[in-house]
Formats: C-alpha cells, sequence, structure tokens
C-alpha cells in the first residue's frame, strides 16, 4: 500500500496531497479547513467546489465547549447549497475523529459541509472540519 506524501501549499489552510510517483491516484486532493461556532440548536454550512470528479472527505476535527473537548454528538453532512442551507446528500452523528467520517466519489459541482447540534450541545461550541477534494 502507497502512503501519499504531503506538500503544504502557500495559502492558508490548503494541503496537496500527491501520489509518491508524483502520478495522483485519481487526483491530487486539496484539503480545506471550515472552522466556526457551533450555536445550541442549530447549525453552520460551507460552500466548496469540487473542480473535476474525485473523492471528498470529510473529517471532523475537534469539538469543543467551554475550552474543553466536548462528547457531544453531532450531524455532518456533504450536500449541495439550497438559498441559505445546505440540502443533505450523505450525513452521520458523531463525535471528532482523526479519519474521514464522510467519504465518496462525487462529480464536479457545488457542495456544502453542515454540521448540526442533535440536542447534545449544552453551551455553544467551536469546531473545525477538513474537506478533502479533488484539486
Amino acid at each position: 500500500m502507497l502512503v501519499p506524501a504531503l506538500a503544504a501549499a502557500a495559502c492558508g489552510n490548503r494541503i496537496e496531497i500527491l501520489h509518491p510517483t508524483g502520478n495522483p491516484l485519481s487526483a491530487a486532493l486539496t484539503v480545506e479547513t471550515f472552522a466556526g461556532v457551533l450555536p445550541v440548536d442549530g447549525s453552520r454550512f460551507y460552500s466548496f467546489t469540487v473542480p473535476q470528479n474525485g473523492l471528498v472527505g470529510l473529517t471532523l476535527l475537534s469539538l469543543i465547549e467551554d475550552g474543553e473537548p466536548s462528547p457531544a454528538l453531532v450531524n455532518v453532512a456533504i450536500g449541495v447549497p439550497r438559498a441559505t442551507d445546505c440540502s443533505p446528500v450523505d450525513s452521520r452523528t458523531v463525535n471528532p475523529s482523526a479519519t474521514p467520517l464522510l467519504r465518496g466519489e462525487y462529480p464536479a459541482g457545488i457542495y456544502c459541509v453542515r454540521i448540526a447540534d442533535v440536542d447534545t450541545l449544552t453551551v455553544d461550541a467551536t469546531f473545525a472540519i477538513n474537506i478533502s477534494r479533488p484539486k
């Protein structure tokens, strides 16, 4: 099994993931970070573009309540933007994890990531989600 090589890009929170031979497995990936505050009983979403068909993955890196890692479950979803919200295509109710929680092949297009409280937050929580997608 080949391990991808990581090369940090020059801009912000983006990382390019390339196959060690220089030939991408399907295409080079970019990783974006979506971070913010999730209110109790609320949701947040972020739109992103998949420029070519390929693998898209979501990783909930952190969920913090009162300065401490939260045991709360939240719903994370990949979807399609609809006016002022995100219409989920795939979703899971999860805790933070170091591995992708949602992953699938998506055609080129505009998508969104949505995070929502499922009545488990006790106070507003900060979160960070990584989105990996074709470059």
